[in-house]
């Protein structure tokens, strides 16, 4: 079938399908649809080669299926899904020639013998691609771009007897890189640009090609038999360790395996060989073969600093040579001080080379003989691991001794930090030549040294310690989830989600999902610690922005994100745009909570994707366009969440550290409720799944973050308060989808400390045990003289919440838990509770944790309270203003305490109001008062509604209730139902409203002449009646009346006294002398009585002075005269003293 035009195979275009050989090659193939080949077996060659398969991204085979060679080379593939080989075993595969950038993981699906990956462009093998391959025996994976090979890679394909990598850029291989190969025979690393080969214990091994790279050190070669070491085109350094490993494999080096340095040994030869030439190693003086350094490591203390600590060599040279062993372990001294320089180099491929030069003097006093002579003073620094610094006096008339002998040990160390150059995120390979005598050593065996990341936000520098330098700024805690480079999801050609996750609560931490069977898919594994991916805990800091005052604004700005680069996976080759090394395919999540206060404003940006959720909901999706460089943002105003309204992302780009070119994203609109002074749970989901940048935005604008530690509520629930015992509160998750079971341990931390709820398992008993009951009844009360009812309540009574300390432990074998009520609830006790659960799989051992926050609803099961007013005597009794006004209040909350006051028609009058025959009804019914009782009623909206209700008795005067015509009044009480403000209105009656000089009643006879009385008169004609202005003298035949009122006793003692029934605000008196008879006043004082308790009080002026007189000139009868009184004082009765 080669050679035709097939385009795309079907699913289950070859099943049940067995033959020796199937030819598909050259058949212009596209795609390969999953299960295209169901139980499929080619018992020899399976031909798919030099079609134009670019991707696999399903299982091609399915059912049981076998191919011994399956040949797919020469298709131009550049990815292949992680179950691209899953239901097939096959012996021998063959994908050279063709795109591949990352080896690919879908190979851990299949057991091999051989695997052919030459001549692709792979630069990256994630970690564990060898796990299951305990079968394979030879790796044919040359012509690629393979960077690094790291430890522990390779050792799980224990089987190993050929490897080729020869032809690549490996420029690093980690120590133990090749442990565990015990039948590994040949090892072909030619071609590539090593500087360095570890150590390596290879007893099997027969070929060992290093051709053609840049080695300048080797570690220890522990080969075993006899075998073939090709070292030529190299730059090797003879350095001690490095000659002692040459010596080793000398019978089997290539011929042209030399030195390269240091100077003195350029060109000399080191394979048995050659060992008739001048020179061969064997023909050099052993000194020059100098050591340099032992026990080398390198640390890196931060990102900022390396150090670099070695020992002294155990020899200052070393070599077995043809006639005899020449090993100096210690110097004769032939100088009283001995300098050692040592000069460390550390080198990057990304950065400037660092160097330094370290200086060791050493003193040996012991082997001076001192000679009495003239000396001279000279200070000399020492510095070694068994001296000090001191003071040294040099004799001129000193000798050596010549016999003695002295141990040149000693430690040192060097750093180098950002002053001088050092850079975060890179490869150091750092090496030390040391120089005695004025001879300098070849290169040591290097150290690798790899600086760690830095994570900035707008000036603010958080590292994994996450340490605030500002008292507002707040630090977040991070999840960061780490990824290898050839997971499906995180290669260069993993493409764009199709929907939109959703919100999974899990006690390990809330993670998201995109379908109905996580685990049937990868992104399942996103958010949450699973067998792919390393978990580092880490976090940020939002620095405060104190250039802003209009409202609280916090920032993390990162253009450079990459707070996994120092941990996990590691870069794995990967770089960004500047070909430095970082470490990309990784997620991270924050989950916090937020306490809402109805005024945040947050603006996200940065990564390939990034989603917000607060209370589960999705309220922010970041989805980068890859066609476009710019870094897409959003920002949400959260006003129009405050108890439930629409938010409308607006959506820009980042521009130096700011979101702009806003513009609403309308499609994108999701409805939220919330309430002011909650605590709900918010939560950042963050990807990072391609090179060449990453970026992290963060602005909160007036949010209130629970400090670090305060978990957020994993599940809401709201109870009424009168849910029965037995009843439900709520039903949860206890664990996720990934749970092993079978049972699970609960136990109750906290919040159930006055023991209202329990812990019960999702069965069918249980939830019949939290049926409802049977609702109360209610007898209803009518308020009179109206259609409205009420119910009434027993008396209020309040019993304070238990505490019961300890926790409770539940063992729960289903899936879903009940909280349900042991003990009644009550709102107006406590309305919240926060319930903190730990959680342990016992079939995983994993413990996690649940907080669930419990808000009890108000139910109308209490009746308003109103103020106890039972007698009021009103002054005035008729008023515009309320003659009181009734307080009330309710403990429920809500509608349920929302009151309305009701007042009745009267329902008693002591006296009876029955005047028929009343003769004089000024002196008989106007100079009395009636006591009328009223019931107030306060009324709440509740279902059922509940009241209460008082009586109140007001005494009011009979002018009101009785007419001239002693029929009744129209009284009305009526009352302002929501402020509870009770009015007086009598239709036909009014109500005065005198001007500041308005007369008030004596001038006028709105004051009768009952209400004025005197201390004395001196006749009928003359009493108090007369006082009035313009009171003139009657007719001699009426009386005659005098035209004033006149005392009867001429002293200070005279008074006349006038009761005003009602309070009145005094402003003036008016004061005017008799009309017919020579008689005014011409000083006098004024007493009142401004309460109901009938105390006089003494006028005084606006200094506070108490007023004895107010001095009147007064020369002529009938003028008109008046006093002013500066404080407007309110009385019911006042005397006149003239």
């Amino acid at each position: 079938m080669q050679n035709l035009n097939l385009g795309v195979i079907p699913s289950y275009a070859f099943t049940d399908f067995t033959c020796r050989r199937a030819y598909l090659q050259s058949s212009s193939i596209t795609d390969i649809k999953k299960h295209a080949f169901y139980n499929f077996r080619a018992n020899d060659y399976f031909y798919l080669n030099s079609n134009q398969l670019t991707t696999i991204s399903s299982s091609i085979f399915g059912g049981t299926s076998y191919v011994e060679y399956l040949q797919m080379f020469s298709n131009g593939l550049t990815s292949i899904t992680s179950d691209g080989f899953r239901n097939v075993d096959v012996d021998y595969i063959y994908l050279q020639n063709n795109g591949l950038t990352v080896y690919p993981i879908a190979l851990n699906e299949i057991t091999p013998i051989q695997i052919h990956l030459y001549s692709n462009e792979i630069s990256i093998i994630p970690k564990g691609s060898f796990d299951s391959q305990t079968r394979l025996q030879r790796l044919y994976m040359y012509n690629n771009n393979i960077t690094q090979i790291s430890a522990g890679l390779l050792t799980p394909a224990i089987s190993l007897r050929n490897i080729d990598f020869h032809d690549n850029q490996i420029q690093y291989i980690e120590e133990g890189s090749f442990n565990g190969l015990s039948s590994l025979q040949t090892l072909d690393l030619g071609q590539n640009v090593i500087p360095y080969f570890p150590s390596v214990i290879l007893p099997a091994i027969t070929t060992l090609d290093l051709a053609d790279n840049r080695i300048e050190a080797l570690g220890g070669l522990n080969l075993g038999g006899s075998t073939s070491v090709n070292l030529d085109n190299n730059f090797l350094g003879c350095e001690c360790s490095t000659v002692e490993s040459l010596y080793n494999v000398k019978d089997g080096l290539s011929a042209n395996t030399m030195c390269y340095s240091p100077t003195a040994l350029q060109g000399v030869l080191f394979a048995s060989s050659q060992s008739s030439s001048p020179d061969h190693f064997t023909k050099k003086e052993v000194a020059l073969f100098q050591c340099s350094g032992e026990n080398i490591v390198g640390t890196a203390v931060s990102s900022t600093n390396i150090t670099i600590t070695w020992d002294r060599p155990s020899y200052i040279y070393s070599l077995v040579n043809a006639s005899n062993d020449e090993t100096e372990t210690a110097e004769k001294v032939t100088n009283s001080i001995e300098t050692w320089e040592y000069l460390v180099t550390c080198t990057s491929n990304t950065a400037a080379t660092l160097t330094t030069l370290q200086t060791v003097v050493l003193d040996f006093p012991e082997c001076i003989i001192n000679t009495p002579c003239n000396t001279t003073a000279d200070n000399t620094t020492v510095t070694s691991s068994n001296s000090t610094t001191t003071n040294t006096t040099v004799t001129d008339c000193s000798t050596i001794d010549s016999n003695c002998t002295k141990s040149t040990d000693h430690t040192t160390s060097v750093s180098f930090g950002d002053v001088d150059g050092l850079l975060p995120l890179t490869l150091y390979e750092c090496v030390i030549e040391l120089t005695v005598d004025n001879y300098t050593s070849a290169k040591s065996v290097p150290t690798f040294i790899f600086t760690p990341a830095v994570i900035t936000g707008s000036g603010n520098e958080t590292t994994e310690n996450n340490v605030t330098t500002n008292s507002k700024d707040i630090n977040m805690d991070m999840t960061f989830y780490d990824f290898s480079a050839g997971h499906d999801d995180f290669s260069s050609t993993s493409g764009i989600l199709s929907v939109s996750p959703f919100h999974v609560t899990s006690p390990l931490g809330s993670w998201l999902a995109i379908s109905s069977d996580p685990t049937t898919d990868t992104f399942s594994e996103w958010f949450r610690s699973a067998s792919s991916n390393v978990v580092v805990q880490g976090g940020i800091t939002l620095s405060y922005d104190n250039s802003t005052t209009t409202s609280v604004v916090r920032r993390y700005n990162s253009g450079s994100f990459f707070p996994v680069d120092n941990s996990g996976y590691g870069a794995e080759g990967q770089t960004d745009c500047g070909g430095t090394l970082h470490n990309f395919a990784f997620t991270s999540a924050i989950r916090s909570g937020l306490t809402f206060s109805g005024s945040e404003v947050i603006t996200l940006g940065g990564g390939e994707e990034l989603w917000l959720y607060i209370n589960k909901k999705l309220v922010v999706e970041i989805v980068q366009n890859r066609t476009t460089s710019d870094i897409p943002c959003q920002k949400i105003d959260l006003s129009t969440a405050n108890g439930g309204g629409y938010v409308i992302p607006e959506e820009g780009i980042l521009v130096n550290g700011d979101c702009v070119g806003l513009s609403p994203l309308t499609s994108a609109s999701v409805y939220v409720e919330l309430e002011v002074g909650e605590t709900y749970p918010f939560e950042i989901f963050h990807a990072e799944r391609h090179p060449c940048t990453s970026e992290l935005f963060i602005q909160f604008e007036n949010v209130d973050l629970p400090e670090n530690g305060s978990l957020p509520f994993n599940y809401h629930l709201t109870p009424r308060e009168d849910l029965h015992v037995n009843g439900i509160v709520g039903v949860f998750n206890v664990w996720d989808i990934f749970a092993t079971g079978p049972s699970f341990q609960v136990e109750l931390l906290s919040g159930n400390e006055a023991r209202h709820f329990t812990l019960k398992e999702d069965t069918i008993a249980n939830r019949n045990a939290a049926t409802t009951v049977t609702p109360p009844t209610y007898e209803y009360v009518f308020v009179k003289g109206t259609n409205m009812s009420y119910v009434e309540c027993a008396p209020e009574v309040m019993i304070p919440e238990p505490s019961t300390p300890g926790s409770e432990i539940f063992t729960i074998s289903t899936s879903q838990v009940l909280l349900t009520l042991v003990t009644e609830l009550d709102y107006e006790v406590e309305q919240t509770y926060t319930i903190t659960l730990r959680v342990a799989d016992t079939g995983s051992g994993l413990t996690g944790s649940l907080v669930i926050r419990v808000i009890v609803q108000d139910v109308n099961d209490n009746c308003p309270s109103l103020t106890s007013i039972l007698y009021i005597t009103p002054r005035p009794i008729l008023q515009l203003d309320p003659l009181f006004k009734v307080q009330s209040q309710d403990s429920d909350s809500g509608i349920n305490a929302e009151i309305q006051v009701y007042i009745s028609p009267i329902i008693y009058e002591s006296p009876p109001v029955d005047y028929t025959y009343i003769s004089d009804i000024r002196r008989q019914v106007y100079n009395g008062s009636t006591e009328l009782t009223l019931e107030i009623i306060g009324m709440d909206h509740g279902t059922p509604p509940r009241g209460s209700a008082v009586n109140i008795t007001v005494n009011i005067s009979n002018t009101c209730l009785i007419d001239e015509l002693l029929d009744r009044t129209n009284v009305l009480f009526t009352v302002n139902q929501s402020s509870g403000d009770v009015y007086l209105r009598i239709p036909g009656y009014w109500v005065i409203n005198y001007t500041c000089t308005d007369y008030i009643g004596i001038y006028n006879g709105l004051i009768r002449d009952d209400q004025m009385t005197a201390s004395s008169s001196r006749s009928k004609l003359t009493l108090p009646d007369r006082a009035r202005l313009e009171n003139n003298a009657s007719d001699p035949v009426f009386g005659p009346l005098a035209g004033g009122w006149v005392a009867g006793t001429n002293d200070l003692d005279q008074y006349i006294e006038v009761n005003m029934e009602e309070f009145y605000q005094i402003k003036q008196i008016h004061l005017q002398g008799q009309q017919d008879e020579a008689n005014w006043v011409t000083a006098f004082r004024v007493y009142y009585v401004d309460n109901t308790t009938g105390n006089w009080t003494l006028y005084k002026n606006d200094v506070g002075e108490f007023v004895s007189e107010l001095v009147l000139i007064n020369s002529i009868r009938k003028k008109t005269i008046w006093s002013l009184l500066i404080d407007n004082i309110i009385w019911i009765l006042s005397i006149l003293h003239p």
